[in-house]
């Protein structure tokens, strides 16, 4: 819906007077006057980033290590009682049990990583939702 402005011109007398003979009378056709929309009141809320996951204690390199440690009491009797084959086993244990250890050693900081980079993702998908959610108001250039 427009709204109409009448402009006149005044006529002979100084009056504006829309049907006077010398007077000329225009009217201009302009759109409404749209605001946009006010800002929402209420305030934004956003969940926290995801904290920082906390990489494996010692005390996980403690128990991952006792089996080791129960493996040199197998190099402990295989000495003892000199048997070659008993002391390659015990050896070969010994090897195993250290090489678990690195694995286990690894294993946990690649899963407090992966933790990390899917924390990070999901809480990006999170702020794109919420950006996706704003109102688009447009910027008014005066």
């Amino acid at each position: 819906m427009g709204s109409t402005l009448k402009s006149t011109v005044a006529g002979e007398n100084g009056k504006a007077d829309d049907n006077a003979e010398g007077g000329a009378a225009a009217t201009f056709h302009r759109p409404p006057r749209d605001r946009p929309d006010p800002p929402p009141t209420e305030d934004l809320r956003l969940h926290a980033p995801p904290t920082k996951p906390e990489p494996p204690t010692g005390g996980g390199l403690m128990q991952a290590a006792f089996p080791a440690l129960g493996s040199m009491g197998m190099v402990g009797f295989a000495l003892v009682y000199r048997n070659k084959l008993f002391l390659y086993i015990a050896v070969g244990m010994v090897f195993l049990s250290i090489l678990m250890v690195i694995g286990m050693r690894w294993s946990q900081a690649r899963s407090v990583k992966k933790r990390r980079i899917s924390n990070r993702r999901k809480y990006r998908a999170y702020l794109g939702s919420v950006e996706r959610q704003l109102p688009r108001t447009p910027i008014p250039s005066w």
